[in-house]
């Protein structure tokens, strides 16, 4: 199992949105990753929504590999490729827990997002299961050594993405409620807070003032999740409610035949499996029940939570296959099923998705052919208007629109159109614009989150313009025709 587990994941990660152009959230990491010197990435890390220890890495990164979307995705490609490497070596001291949860990691269709993908979620997951293989180790044994490794990796997961903050707090709960005394008398290791503090003091009110902008108008609360629960943990509805269902109805018929006998199962205070399951769980709850009262919800936000929902299944596994072998057999082949129809997909579809539709790179190959030199950009939705509003938010988005121009060699002035919290309006772009003959207009709008933002009528005139976009977003390109 596991070698099939290699053979299929591995590769699949390797073609899966190999070639994509980088969307529209991957050119922010591109940007803040070719950042001149160390005073500009502070400046930017200090002006994003997520913290510096995704960025910081990978703008060492590309001062060794450079900054093509290869090379910018690779720091991903590593990081998932690591995750089941090190639960296979350090996951448990139970040989086939590792191997389970090893290959089932391998098999997780979410992952294939994560790998190909310039952002922070294979290192969020990388580090969820570091976390996760040192929250056990630390149940087994508390001491200030354990619970300082606990503690770093836990720092650096919030660090990478606050959004890990619920399965931090989460073991953090549980690890004093079950060690107590033990537990107390390691508190030098949760020092490293402190560092975690500080940067949370600075940098939150950047992250509540933009959240604050755009809460009314970028995205709209999820009221019910439950019924999404199996997409969330297995990354389709059709393969997660599948999996669930056999994990489900085979308890259900092994406990029938072979009853447990009183006693033999051990409590949660003596067996640390239960408690990362837990911690797993309540986080992944925590998150659902805070996206029903918040906008801007996304399913790669509970990546810090699955390596232990993916630790549980595991577990199970391994409770299974010393009763039956056929529910552990059922549910690899269902996931290899999966991972191998994402395989046929990756060799044989070539349409872009609704992510990478939404892109700067191919409108910007577009105009490089007349080779502008001003470039008016338009992030016409709320976000955009939110990010805007500040002279240093305009300077870090015009950064943003011209990022592929200036990659590939071309000088361009870029022009942030709209003003201080008002959308872009047609006329103002195209005002804006001018008759410089070298001058291009580059207008965004995300369809998905915000449909209800302007469409621009540019296409007029003198100007030659294509939708990049449709249908998912606005993503529309204007040059001066010949």
């Amino acid at each position: 199992m596991l070698g099939l587990a290699f053979v299929i994941g591995v590769p699949t990660r390797l073609m899966s949105g190999y070639g994509l152009p980088l969307w529209f959230d991957e050119t922010f990491s591109a940007v803040i990753a070719t950042q001149p010197n160390l005073g500009s990435l502070l400046r930017w890390c200090l002006n994003e929504l997520t913290g510096p220890a995704y960025y910081v890495p990978l703008w060492i990164w590309v001062k060794a590999f450079g900054a093509s979307d290869v090379a910018l995705r690779a720091a991903s490609m590593t990081c998932s490729l690591a995750a089941p490497l090190v639960i296979l070596r350090y996951g448990s001291p139970d040989r086939l827990l590792r191997v389970f949860w090893c290959a089932i990691v391998l098999l997780w269709l979410p992952a294939l997002i994560f790998a190909n993908d310039a952002r922070s979620y294979a290192q969020l997951f990388l580090l969820g299961s570091v976390q996760a293989i040192a929250f056990l180790h630390l149940l087994r044994g508390p001491c200030t050594r354990r619970a300082l490794s606990w503690t770093c990796v836990s720092v650096l997961l919030v660090l990478t993405h606050y959004y890990a903050i619920p399965i931090v707090g989460s073991q953090g709960v549980l690890y004093l409620l079950l060690g107590r005394q033990r537990a107390i008398k390691t508190w030098p290791a949760f020092l490293p807070v402190l560092l975690l503090l500080g940067w949370m003091a600075v940098h939150l009110p950047f992250v509540f003032g933009l959240s604050a902008a755009c809460a009314a108008s970028c995205y709209a609360p999820t009221p019910n999740l439950l019924p999404l629960i199996p997409l969330l943990m297995f990354g389709t509805g059709l393969q997660g409610i599948l999996l669930l269902a056999i994990i489900g109805l085979s308890t259900v018929v092994l406990l029938a035949k072979v009853p447990p006998k009183r006693g033999s199962f051990r409590t949660m205070g003596l067996a640390p499996e239960w408690a990362l399951v837990l911690s797993g769980a309540l986080a992944f709850g925590l998150v659902l029940v805070f996206a029903t009262v918040r906008p801007g919800f996304a399913p790669r936000y509970l990546a810090p939570c699955h390596p232990a929902l993916l630790f549980a299944v595991a577990w199970w596994m391994r409770w299974s296959i010393d009763r039956s072998a056929i529910p552990v057999l059922a549910l690899f082949a269902a996931m290899a099923g999966g991972m191998l129809q994402e395989t046929r997909a990756a060799l044989t579809d070539t349409a872009l998705d609704h992510r990478h539709l939404f892109n700067l790179e191919q409108p910007s190959a577009w105009l490089l052919q007349r080779h502008p030199d001003r470039l008016v950009f338009a992030f016409a939705d709320p976000v955009g208007v939110a990010s805007s509003a500040t002279p240093l938010g305009r300077a870090n988005v015009g950064e943003v629109g011209g990022f592929f121009l200036r990659r590939a060699g071309q000088a361009v002035e870029v022009v942030v159109a709209g003003r201080a919290h008002a959308p872009p309006s047609s006329s103002e772009v195209l005002s804006l614009a001018g008759t410089d003959p070298r001058s291009a207009i580059l207008w965004i709008g995300n369809d998905v989150s915000s449909p209800g933002h302007i469409v621009p009528k540019l296409a007029e005139g003198s100007w030659e313009c294509r939708d990049f976009g449709k249908p998912m977003a606005t993503v529309v390109a204007c040059r001066r025709k010949r």
